[in-house]
């Protein structure tokens, strides 16, 4: 797989995606154990894949304030014992994936974006 992704050319800026902001239905679900350094999160979706996007402010030196973005591809999340009956299909709108990841129970949701989660939610 590692191979086919290389073969493949760069995208070019007419390439196209979708994002849908979900940050304040996750804080209005699971509250203050969402890190608050979390300022965006997102369902993003291209032509190939589906991911969970976040970003988090990262303080430097006391000054300084980094903006990192993460991707989590999502592809894992399966319905049954067949890789290929994905959760979160690329073919549908991005609205029905939205839908069906938020509609995903706490311990899936911690499986697939734990680092969004402050430690006091896996105590719980």
């Amino acid at each position: 797989m590692i191979d086919d992704e290389k073969k493949k050319p760069y995208y070019k800026a007419d390439d196209t995606y979708s994002a849908i902001e979900i940050l304040p239905k996750l804080v209005q679900k699971y509250g203050t154990y969402i890190d608050p350094d979390i300022v965006s999160a997102k369902i993003y979706q291209e032509i190939e894949r589906v991911y969970f996007e976040y970003t988090k402010y990262e303080y430097i030196g006391g000054y300084l304030k980094n903006q990192s973005i993460y991707r989590i591809d999502l592809g894992f999340i399966i319905e049954d014992i067949d890789e290929e009956d994905k959760v979160l299909k690329k073919e549908v709108p991005i609205e029905v994936n939205v839908k069906k990841f938020l509609e995903l129970d706490d311990i899936s949701m911690t499986n697939c974006i734990s680092d969004i989660f402050i430690e006091e939610w896996f105590l719980t």
